[in-house]
């Protein structure tokens, strides 16, 4: 039986209504792991491969009854991403009569009740309202987890090596404790070393075994390289006309390394449209930003219709965010890492099958390292993640969340926490 005759009828009818042409490779695998095992995943692929309904798609065509709790919990680094993901699992779930609900400081109190009083569909949140709920709202965090059966984690090489992901994983066993059997976990990533692939396995402390699906497939590169030399405070001119000149055949996001740069490259091109009579619309976007012009910019780039555009940004738009198709990516300077360029360049080439970078440097340091993260890019390198060995300070946040969580706790348990909660079995000091 191939993938789809697997799927349930709702979901068939969504993707025959969607227009699909054929499920995806990492979409037809996943799909069969999940119906032929009970193991646990993580999808390696690239941006625009169908990560997502990847994910998605066969974790709720598993879900036997839906009425009988919290199903599905999706956990994503960024609020924006939790929208968007939003509107895509809304409409698959409106053919099989699933709620879903955004849980974030952005998202609708009245929605938030709604589902603590009747825990039902699928939840998206972030590890920081996961941990606030925790806190303030303990007695019903038990009663909305109790029925989870799938924890689906997104963009899980952004919690690998640092502090939020120790977070992450303390939070996912301490909800454990109140679901009524061990959860199945998904991870999605675009950007994983495979050296790496053994600790991304063991992030989900599970009972389950955990594999990897791996789509190793990756667009022809196209790739110019300018440098001109300028000084902090002001874009060089020639830089500036460089990328005003791929604007005007090109939609674009420009990808600068902070904010400032972001509002003065903005300014310059929205300025020499203006002197020239230019049809392209420009935008800012950053986390500075008002929420409503940051959705204004999303919104003109994934309906555009054709109309050119240009969006410089910082990494706000680096995951995952969909804001359809652009033609070409402008680094500007060296990217923060060979991750983090991995991640840009995923965000063109969707229709015409064919990544576009332009490298623009102004100055001789970030010239020689956004040449060597492009030339390690291009072998296929990316960045591996330390461990971080011992972290009190998270031990020590977790232990008076628990403590709010639990509004006391014995002695005795605090002093065995590192033996109760697998997270913290590093640290027998």
């Amino acid at each position: 039986m191939n993938s789809y005759d697997l799927l349930q009828r709702g979901i068939r009818k969504y993707i025959y209504d969607a227009g699909w042409e054929s499920l995806r490779g990492i979409q037809e695998a996943s799909i069969k792991h999940v119906h032929n095992t009970e193991n646990n995943l993580i999808l390696a692929a690239p941006t625009a491969s169908g990560k997502t309904e990847a994910a998605f798609l066969p974790a709720i065509n598993s879900i036997k009854d839906w009425d009988s709790g919290l199903k599905i919990v999706y956990i994503s680094p960024l609020i924006a991403l939790i929208n968007d993901q939003f509107r895509r699992i809304y409409e698959l779930c409106n053919y099989i009569n699933v709620p879903v609900t955004s849980w974030h400081g952005e998202a609708s109190r009245a929605k938030k009740n709604k589902l603590l009083k009747d825990p039902k569909g699928i939840l998206l949140i972030t590890p920081e309202s996961i941990e606030a709920m925790l806190c303030l709202r303990p007695g019903e965090a038990k009663g909305l987890f109790r029925g989870t059966e799938w924890i689906i984690v997104d963009e899980i090489h952004s919690f690998l090596g640092n502090n939020r992901g120790i977070q992450l994983r303390s939070l996912i066993e301490r909800i454990k404790l109140y679901m009524e059997k061990e959860p199945r976990f998904i991870g999605m990533s675009a950007t994983l070393n495979r050296e790496d692939y053994k600790k991304v396995k063991s992030f989900f402390i599970s009972e389950r075994a955990t594999d990897v699906l791996l789509d190793s497939s990756r667009n022809p590169l196209e790739v110019t390289k300018s440098y001109y030399e300028s000084n902090a405070k002001k874009e060089s001119r020639e830089a500036l006309e460089e990328i005003y000149d791929y604007s005007q055949r090109e939609s674009m996001l420009v990808f600068p390394n902070s904010r400032a740069e972001v509002e003065r490259l903005a300014v310059g091109l929205s300025r020499l449209g203006k002197q020239r009579g230019s049809s392209s619309r420009y935008f800012a976007h950053h986390s500075s930003v008002s929420k409503d012009m940051r959705l204004t910019a999303e919104k003109f780039a994934k309906d555009s219709g054709g109309e050119l555009f240009t969006i410089c940004c910082t990494s706000t738009l680096e995951l995952g965010i969909d804001i359809g198709s652009v033609d070409s990516i402008v680094q500007y300077n060296a990217p923060h890492s060979v991750s983090s360029l991995a991640q840009r360049l995923g965000r063109g080439g969707r229709t015409t099958g064919k990544n576009i970078l332009h490298f623009i440097a102004t100055d001789e340091w970030s010239l020689l390292q956004g040449l060597a993260a492009l030339s390690l890019y291009e072998e296929g390198l990316i960045d591996r993640f330390d461990s971080i060995i011992k972290p009190y300070d998270v031990l020590a946040h977790q232990i008076l969340s628990i403590l709010l969580e639990n509004t006391g706790m014995p002695l005795e348990d605090l002093k065995n926490i590192n033996k109760n909660f697998k997270c913290w079995q590093d640290i027998e000091d």
